[in-house]
């Protein structure tokens, strides 16, 4: 269209309703002619278009789409937004973006120091495990006299836990002396988490009350109070190891651990009674059982009987190394012991433990 009228009397140049657009068009050059009837005579004239704030800013694309990595800190840059004003006049372009307002404002906003710099305002372990994606709406203001805007779409993708800690086994063995010392290495256990940065950062800790210890870095389960592991006690243990991660959400897993008690001979065998009393008749039968000791080891093993001592009749007596019958040795005669007392022992093999009977 024509963009430039004259009057033809006084040479008045004016533009037509279809005015110059410098965004389309910076100048013009048109020929102008003046004749008289017979004689004509030429001229150009250049016209140069200024500019004005008529075109709002635009951005460039318009939407976006990001994925916040895993463990990102406060003001980790998230997306530099692009935006361009096709107006030239540096006194009326001047471009402000500011973020409008939403439940993401409070997590993302704008550099102060670089425009169009779209950061993070706190860790990103912080925010809302709730929150798997943020929409964010941006707008591009212009200082013209229209204060023309633009809007541009920010979709941020956050990084959920997705698996928890996997133990390499789900039930665990092991053994351990009742004699082991505080500090003891029983068992070490295993897991391993594919998620990625802090998602996939986990500890160990031991979910009942038992005399050992889990060391939450390495997995190692320790004696912990050697004085409650007795066999005697108990001879098993049973419970349960737990691998927490640190991701958002928070996600654990569990495996049971058995703990067997080895038997140690550490405990003397022990007589039924502190001291045995018993009467026989003179003139009893030899070999025959007047008394039968018992005794017993707590630790189960086997134990053995030995005379030891004999007060007031040597021989009278003697006692079954297996069985701890007591049996009249000899013929025995009231006149010449009414009364006599002998010591008989009893071993593990280790330990030994003796009694006296009278």
């Amino acid at each position: 269209p024509c963009r430039f009228q004259i009057d033809s009397l006084t040479a008045e140049v004016t533009t037509t309703s279809a005015a110059p657009d410098r965004e389309e068009r910076d100048s013009y050059t048109l020929s102008v002619t003046v004749f008289d009837g017979e004689f004509s005579s030429h001229t150009e004239l250049v016209v140069s278009i200024d500019d004005v704030i008529d075109v709002g800013p635009e951005f460039d694309p318009e939407f976006y789409e990001v994925t916040l990595p895993v463990g990102a800190e406060e003001g980790y840059t998230v997306v530099e937004l692009t935006v361009y004003d096709p107006d030239l006049n540096d006194d009326f372009s001047l471009i402000l973006i500011s973020m409008v307002p939403n439940i993401g404002r409070q997590v993302f906003g704008v550099d102060p120091d670089v425009p169009g710099r779209v950061i993070l305002n706190r860790p990103e372990r912080e925010l809302d495990s709730s929150v798997s994606q943020y929409s964010l709406t941006f707008e591009a203001i212009d200082n013209g006299f229209q204060n023309s805007t633009n809007f541009a779409t920010i979709v941020v993708n956050i990084v959920q836990n997705q698996e928890p800690p996997v133990f390499a086994m789900s039930n665990y063995t092991a053994m351990v002396h009742e004699t082991a010392s505080d500090g003891f290495t029983v068992l070490t256990v295993n897991a391993a988490d594919n998620d990625p940065g802090y998602h996939g950062e986990f500890t160990f800790s031991i979910l009942d009350e038992v005399p050992f210890v889990l060391d939450p870095q390495s997995g190692k389960i320790n004696v912990s109070d050697s004085s409650l592991i007795d066999f005697e006690l108990v001879q098993e243990y049973v419970f349960f190891v737990i691998a927490t991660d640190t991701g958002r959400p928070q996600m654990s897993s569990s495996a049971e651990v058995k703990v067997g008690v080895i038997n140690v001979n550490d405990n003397p065998p022990r007589f039924d009674a502190d001291r045995y009393e018993v009467e026989v008749c003179e003139g009893t039968s030899v070999g025959y059982v007047i008394l039968e000791l018992s005794a017993q080891d707590i630790d189960g093993d086997a134990v053995n009987y030995d005379q030891v001592a004999m007060f007031g009749c040597l021989d009278c007596v003697t006692v079954n190394s297996s069985t701890g019958e007591l049996s009249v040795n000899r013929e025995i005669d009231f006149e010449e012991h009414s009364m006599f007392s002998f010591s008989i022992s009893v071993n593990d093999g280790l330990f030994f433990g003796d009694v006296v009977v009278t």
